[in-house]
């Protein structure tokens, strides 16, 4: 269990997993995509699952998909930030419309302190920026639609007085 999520969203965790699935279905993706969805962040700490036990139950394209959506680990979390958003500029489409479902599921049920949520979009819009880059012609129209619903959310909260130091 992501215990950040919980602490952050107040949601239960496994609500995040099943909408974020159910976005990626919802754009048409196949079904090693939609079971990444599912999956893509089951390599996080604390982790129920390893990449090998991912390889064997779900698929080498499904635990590469995982992968792919795993931050590194054992760097400070700014440095991981960073590295991973590099990546993210040229991840499969796949990758980058889990990662947009996932940020668009965030952003729709985002709540708590006025201070939280500014953090939130300050961390969040330059990773919308690096899913945007790059090549994703296989699920483009689901990836856009997902990135411009997070700041069509980000300019409501803004016009209801939330300040921020993201554009």
């Amino acid at each position: 269990m992501n215990l950040k999520f919980l602490i952050f969203y107040k949601l239960p965790y496994f609500h995040h997993i099943y909408r974020v699935g159910l976005r990626v279905a919802g754009f048409g993706a196949p079904a090693s995509v939609v079971a990444t969805a599912f999956l893509h962040e089951a390599l996080e700490a604390p982790s129920w699952a390893s990449l090998d036990y991912l390889h064997r139950e779900f698929g080498a394209g499904t635990a590469s998909l995982v992968k792919e959506l795993t931050p590194e680990t054992g760097v400070a979390p700014g440095t991981a930030l960073k590295r991973f958003r590099l990546r993210l500029i040229g991840a499969s489409p796949g990758a980058k419309l889990i990662k947009a479902c996932c940020l668009n599921d965030a952003a729709d049920t985002i709540q708590g302190e006025p201070g939280m949520i500014e953090r939130w979009f300050d961390e969040t819009l330059p990773t919308i920026d690096a899913i945007e880059r790059g090549k994703h012609e296989d699920f483009g129209t689901g990836i856009l639609a997902a990135t411009v619903s997070i700041r069509g959310r980000f300019e409501e909260l803004k016009a209801k007085g939330f300040s921020t130091t993201a554009r």
